[in-house]
């Protein structure tokens, strides 16, 4: 049942903005208390930018963890502002973080901590057993390049698709489990010499990271234009 007191006077007001128009964002914003950019991770450096100047809290859903590196560059400008901006709270990174940090409260003194997430269909249909939960950059970000884990105490980088192994979860089966990029955030940094181990990997169902390494090493995640009879395209 809805307690019907909480939902009486809910006012939705929408507008459609070119994000790329600064100006028009800085002054939409103004009298907004916070926001939430769902938008392509590459643009939530600049809403950063945007957040400080028009005095807007922000989260963000984020996934690229150098990207996060920079906004947290903005730290004293948005104290100076009395604003609060918490990049990464999307599944992974941001609940999955969460839920470890939950789970190492409950030790005296954790030292190995192994992560796995996805967001798998509930009927997955070949050929990928996969359904697209967001905006497509932030998938092939997720499948290219590294990721940063903790071994020994200390950061390391681990390239995607790396550590395949089959994970059983009870009422679920087997899944395929591969390091993606992003998924811990700055966690690494801020557990090194803390923790000795920190992993975290993304779960697929079965054949998924056989193809998906297969588009990879063909050029297919590559947003840089590429010339092939007389036309550009980004493959």
């Amino acid at each position: 049942t809805i307690n019907k007191k909480y939902i009486s006077n809910i006012k939705i007001i929408s507008k459609v903005v070119d994000i790329n128009d600064k100006d028009k964002l800085v002054e939409l914003l103004k009298p907004v208390d916070v926001m939430l950019s769902s938008v392509p991770y590459q643009f939530n450096l600049m809403l950063t930018e945007i957040a400080v100047k028009s005095e807007t809290s922000m989260v963000d859903l984020g996934g690229h963890t150098h990207n996060v590196i920079s906004q947290l560059k903005y730290h004293d400008e948005a104290v100076k502002k009395n604003i609060t901006i918490v990049p990464d709270c999307g599944m992974g990174p941001g609940m999955n973080i969460s839920m470890a940090l939950l789970s190492m409260e409950q030790l005296d003194k954790p030292e190995d901590v192994y992560i796995w997430d996805g967001g798998l269909p509930q009927n997955p249909k070949p050929p990928w057993n996969y359904s697209l939960f967001f905006n497509i950059k932030g998938l092939t970000n997720e499948y290219d390049g590294s990721a940063y884990f903790l071994k020994n105490g200390k950061v390391e980088e681990v390239l995607c698709f790396e550590g395949f192994e089959i994970i059983e979860f009870d009422g679920i089966g087997k899944l395929e489990a591969v390091v993606t990029s992003g998924g811990l955030s700055t966690m690494p940094w801020t557990y090194e010499g803390k923790l000795r181990t920190l992993e975290n990997k993304t779960l697929r169902y079965n054949g998924h990271w056989e193809l998906m390494k297969a588009y990879r090493q063909l050029g297919l995640f590559n947003e840089e234009e590429i010339l092939f009879k007389d036309t550009k395209f980004s493959p």
